[in-house]
């Protein structure tokens, strides 16, 4: 959440063709991140003239939610692709190590680093073997795992969404039985094990992505081209700036 009049003051000097505001970044499909970036950078007019303002604050019991139960694997994993291929020109260092905090590759870390690091197998008593490898990392993805269900059962509660006639469905305490456990925990390894591979292919396998039914380049200038079968450096404009976050 920001002030319209700060985003306003930082993008009114500028000589885009687009209007102040969330307009200026209409060639962008991360302009989210953009925003937060350009206020988290530069001081606001009530900063300039002498007041104090921290950049950001964690507003507690605000839950962000977006519906997702009808999505495709494919659909998923377009998505994916499209957020990386966007990401990977904008936070470059925090793209290239994305796939070390993923639960899969996380856990191998520590596994190896617990059986094979001298004063960590001693302090811990554990042998250099392949079985107590795989004993550490199943420990570790088991003990993930409990967190994201404690983490999925705490946010799907909405418990600190304030109800009104006007609340969506899908923000809305669940009216019949929950999803089975059984049904969570095929999601939750599919989100896991589709993890790597997706980044590889997004990171290393091109610059295009899809965008309601049309196809776009992302150049290092982290605006999106139009693309015909060849890499031009015709911007256009994916969609309404309004509506692009809604749609990520």
């Amino acid at each position: 959440m920001f002030r319209r009049s700060h985003l306003d003051s930082l993008t009114s000097a500028s000589a885009s063709p687009y209007a102040p505001g969330i307009d200026f970044f209409s060639n962008n499909i991360c302009e989210d991140h953009l925003i937060g970036d350009l206020l988290w950078r530069n001081p606001v007019p009530e900063q300039a003239s002498g007041e104090k303002w921290r950049n950001h604050g964690l507003v507690f019991g605000d839950v962000a939610i977006q519906p997702m139960a009808s999505t495709s694997v494919a659909d998923y994993i377009a998505r994916r692709v499209r957020w990386l291929r966007v990401r990977k020109w904008t936070v470059i260092l925090a793209t290239l190590v994305e796939p070390g905090v993923e639960s899969i590759l996380c856990s191998a870390y520590a596994a190896f680093a617990m059986t094979t690091l001298p004063q960590l197998r001693e302090a811990l008593g554990l042998p250099s073997s392949w079985t107590a490898f795989v004993f550490v990392w199943l420990m570790y993805i088991t003990a993930w795992m409990g967190v994201d269900r404690l983490t999925y059962n705490k946010l799907h509660s909405v418990a600190s969404v304030e109800l009104d006639e006007d609340t969506p469905s899908f923000a809305r305490p669940p009216q019949g039985p929950r999803r089975s456990f059984g049904e969570w925990l095929a999601a939750w390894l599919g989100r896991e094990v589709l993890a790597l591979p997706i980044w590889v292919f997004a990171v290393l396998g091109g610059t295009t992505v899809k965008w309601r039914n049309k196809t776009f380049w992302v150049g290092m200038d982290m605006k999106v081209y139009k693309y015909d079968g060849h890499e031009s450096n015709d911007e256009d404009v994916p969609t309404r700036a309004t509506s692009k976050a809604r749609c990520d």
